[in-house]
This record gives C-alpha cells, structure tokens and sequence, in this order.
C-alpha cells in the first residue's frame, strides 16, 4: 500500500477555543476557516481555482498579526501554529520551523492539555517524523487516557498509518468513527485498506519465514523482531544469532543464541541457547497438558517462578545431569504461558518506523501488508538450554529476556 503525505488533518482547528482569541478587523479568520480543505494537507501542484499567491498572503498576514499580540494565550499560541503548518504544508519551508516553535510553546505554557502534544505530534508526523510523532501522541494519550476528541482519533490513525503501525490505526480510526458517529470518504477508504492489509490466517495454514517474521526496528545497541501471527515481540542484543522457523500445524519457534560465556572453571567459552514455541492447542487442552510432553521422565523437576508479568504461567527449573557432562550437567529452566486472543491484535507489538527524509521534508513510502494474530488461545514454551558451568550467568540473561525482551501479547 502505497502512502503519501497527503491526508487530510481535520483535527488541530476543530480543537481551538476560538472565543478565547483577541479579534480584530485584520484578522481575517473567516477565510483561515472557509478555505482550510485548501491546505490542511501536503499540496504539491496546486490546482485550486483560487490563486496560491491569494492564500500565501492571506495565511502568511494572518500569521503576522496574530504574532504581533502581546501576552499570547494557549489558544492564540496552537493557532499560530496551525498557520504556519498550513503555509508548511503548501510548500513554504521557513514555515515549519515557525510551526514547531508555536507547538513547543504550546507544551510549556500548559503541559497538562493534550492538544498541546496532539498539534505537536501531528506537525511531526506530517513532516516525515514518524517517531518523533508518535511519541508525542503517545505522550497526549498519557495525559488523558480517555480522550473523546474524534478528530484526535483520526489524526492519530493517519499519523500510525504512516509509521507502518496499522493495527494501531485500526483501533484508532474505529474510535474516531465511533466518536464522530459517521464516516467520510477519506476514513472509510482508511478502514477498509487497514482491513485489508491486517490479514488474519486461518489456525491451519502454513506460511513461511518471511510471512511471520519481521525486523521491526532498533532500540539502542538491540533489535526489535515481531511475529504477529502469534503475538509475540523481542527486543535482544544485536550479536545474539537468531533461527527463526516457519508456521505449520499450528507451530512456530524461534532460537536464540546469546554471545558465549567465559565459565569459571576452565575459562573457557560455552555456549547456550533461548527457545520460544508458540502453538495452538486444540479445545479442551489446558497449560498442563501443553508442557507435559517437553517434561521428559528423566529430567529432575522442580517448580519455580521467574516472572509475575503473566498470570497464567508455570515454571519448572530441571537438572539431567545425563547431558552436558563435560561441563557440569544440564541445567535448564522451562516456562510455559497461556495468552487469551487480545482485544486489539498487534497493538502491543508495534513500534514507529524509522522513513527517510525528515526533518520537514516531504516523503512517500510503501507499507508493507501483515498477517495478523490467529484467533484463540495459544500457548507459549520459552526454554533456556543451558548447563552447570555457566548456570548462575545464564540465568541472569534468561531472566533479563523474559522481563525486558519478551512480549506475548
């Protein structure tokens, strides 16, 4: 699906106390408002039967009276930046600089008003700087978790559309919708192509590596890899080496391989490896009845608790000292989780995506198409194989992936 800057922005005017601005003659308003469907998004060539140079100086006086007025107020400050993202927005540069001022501004004079973070995040998102952008909605959603704004919503579907976040953009063009109590062309068109650019497969079909899994970006020296069909998301350290396999019959895995660690008997490197199988069971079956099998009768077993993120989980650590000999026996830990199917599928698991050419510079990109989670509950085995001469070390890792590199949504 191809993506260009050019949707249209409904919310920053709507959102504006109009009443809480000093009018005068000069303040020509009626045509800021009359003319918005001109410039409330990207215009490259210009085809209004109005001049452009008519709305320039229209805009562009607007924008100096009201900078002229001492003492501005929040509304008159979101106001001037609407201006200027409007002049920004049909190709005059300096503009988006003026834009960003009257946004931060905005932030420091009421830091507790979502708008404020709102007209940011869009003036970034509109300009190319997805992950700039959508922190700061995110930072507006913070402040007031329930907004009822529909135009918010709206804006911040087009915002995640653009930062390659589609389940995202789903919930919050449907929120918008249900706000608004109606749809228009441009969310309708919205919804549809997110509908059909989440594909949900069918519990029994087979899809490759690459259909799953995904590089979904960097977090500091980490990398970020999702599987939406699953639900799952892992940030891990970029010299791990990973094996990921394909989904059949129900089953997916992924194998991680930590960077060696020096034991301390013989100084000498050991390997040891993380193993994440996420399956389908069928009805009936519970989490028991999914670790079972992976319990092997001659393993030593013992129940332990590694995390308190999941409320349906069982840990067992197992000692065999059959395997591994020359290195102090095997010594592993087995967790077992059981996820319902989420509410909002893929929400958890996305992340802006890092495009090109920012910094107020126009761009246009191709989203790629996603499966999305399988319906039901599905059971998760997270394993890490390891052994006695590096028992205390690698623990530590484990437990360090399970808390900060392991998301099952």
């Amino acid at each position: 699906m191809l993506l260009m800057l050019t949707g249209k922005c409904y919310g920053n005017i709507n959102a504006i106390d109009f009443t809480k601005i000093s009018t005068s003659e000069n303040l020509n308003l009626k045509f800021l408002r009359d003319n918005l469907r001109l410039y409330d998004h990207w215009v490259h060539e210009w085809k209004a039967d109005i001049k452009k140079e008519v709305v320039v100086k229209s805009l562009s006086s607007l924008y100096d009276d009201l900078d002229k007025q001492t003492g501005k107020n929040l509304e008159t400050t979101l106001l001037l930046g609407d201006v200027a993202h409007y002049l920004y927005n049909i190709e005059l540069e300096p503009y988006y600089k003026k834009a960003l001022d009257n946004y931060l501004k905005a932030t420091e004079i009421a830091p507790g008003d979502f708008r404020t973070w709102w007209f940011l995040g869009n003036h970034y998102s509109m300009s190319a700087q997805s992950v700039k952008g959508i922190a700061t909605y995110q930072s507006a959603i913070k402040i007031n978790p329930e907004i009822s704004n529909g135009y918010f919503w709206f804006d911040y579907a087009l915002a995640t559309t653009m930062a390659n976040m589609p389940a995202t953009s789903k919930y919050a063009i449907t929120q918008s919708i249900k706000i608004l109590g109606s749809r228009n062309s441009v969310s309708e068109s919205m919804l549809r192509n997110l509908e059909k650019n989440l594909k949900r497969p069918p519990a029994d079909t087979s899809l490759t590596v690459n259909d799953i899994w995904a590089l979904a970006g960097k977090q500091d020296n980490k990398i970020i890899i999702t599987n939406r069909v699953v639900g799952t998301r892992f940030v891990i350290d970029s010299t791990w080496r990973i094996t990921p396999n394909a989904y059949q019959n129900g089953v997916t895995a992924i194998t991680f391989m930590p960077t060696q660690i020096i034991n301390k008997v013989n100084n000498q490197g050991i390997d040891y490896s993380i193993l994440v199988i996420a399956r389908k069971l069928k009805e009936g079956q519970t989490l028991n009845d999914f670790i079972t099998p992976f319990l092997k009768p001659e393993y030593k077993t013992s129940p332990v608790k590694l995390t308190t993120k999941y409320n349906d989980c069982i840990a067992y650590e197992i000692n065999d000292p059959e395997i591994y000999k020359s290195i102090g026996g095997g010594h592993m830990y087995m967790m077992a989780i059981a996820r319902d199917e989420p509410g909002q599928p893929g929400m958890l698991l996305e992340t802006a995506d890092t495009f090109p050419m920012g910094n107020g510079k126009i761009a246009h990109y191709t989203v790629e198409q996603h499966y999305s989670r399988i319906k039901g509950k599905l059971y998760y085995l997270v394993l890490l194989d390891s052994c006695g001469y590096i028992h205390d070390e690698s623990l530590a890792v484990f437990k360090d992936f399970i808390e900060n590199g392991l998301l099952v949504e």
